[in-house]
C-alpha cells in the first residue's frame, strides 16, 4: 500500500493509501452518528462505492473501489471542457436530489472516455438545489480560474442558466 494524500485537521489526521485496486481512507478519529449517516448518503447517491467500512472507538476506515479514467484537475481547460464537466456537474445535482456530493473540486471527478464520475464522498451532506449550485460554482471557478480560464461565470451562466 503506497501512502498518497495525508491531511490533518481539527477532528484529527485523514489519509488515503492507494491498495491494489482500492483506495483506502482512514481517519484517526471516530463520530458514530457522522460514520452510520454518511454511509447511507454515499450508498443512495452512489451504490457500492464503498467496497468496505470499519470503525472503532478511535478510527474510522473506509475501502473504496477504484474508478478508471485520469483526474479532471490534470486535463485541460479549453471552453469545450469546461462545458462538459457543468454539464455532469449540473446533471449530478439534479440525479442527487435533497443529497449532494458537497466538493465539487475539479480533483473530485474521474474522467473514463465520456464518462465522469464523482469520487471523495467526504462532504456528502443534505443540501438543497441552490447550495449545491452555489457550491459547485465556487469549487469549479476556483479551479478553473487556477488553469487561467477567465470566461468561467459566462460559460457557467449559458450552461446551468445559474446567477452568479
Amino acid at each position: 500500500m503506497i501512502l498518497v494524500k495525508s491531511r490533518s485537521d481539527m477532528w484529527g489526521t485523514r489519509r488515503v493509501y492507494k491498495g491494489n485496486g482500492c483506495y483506502i481512507k482512514e481517519f484517526d478519529y471516530c463520530d458514530h452518528y457522522w460514520y452510520h449517516k454518511h454511509i447511507k448518503m454515499v450508498d443512495t447517491m452512489n451504490p457500492g462505492y464503498y467496497i468496505n467500512t470499519f470503525y472503532s472507538t478511535t478510527r474510522m476506515t473506509f475501502i473504496m473501489k477504484t474508478v478508471p479514467g485520469v483526474n479532471a484537475k490534470t486535463l485541460g481547460s479549453g471552453i469545450k471542457f469546461v462545458k462538459r464537466v457543468l454539464k455532469f456537474v449540473h446533471n449530478n445535482i439534479q440525479e442527487t436530489g435533497v443529497l449532494g456530493h458537497g466538493d465539487w473540486a475539479l480533483e473530485n471527478i474521474i474522467v473514463n472516455g465520456n464518462d465522469m464520475q464523482m469520487i471523495d464522498w467526504d462532504a456528502c451532506a443534505v443540501m438543497t438545489k441552490e447550495e449545491k449550485l452555489n457550491k459547485a460554482y465556487h469549487d469549479l471557478k476556483k479551479d478553473f480560474e487556477k488553469k487561467g480560464l477567465r470566461s468561467f461565470d459566462n460559460i457557467w451562466r449559458n450552461c446551468n442558466g445559474a446567477k452568479v
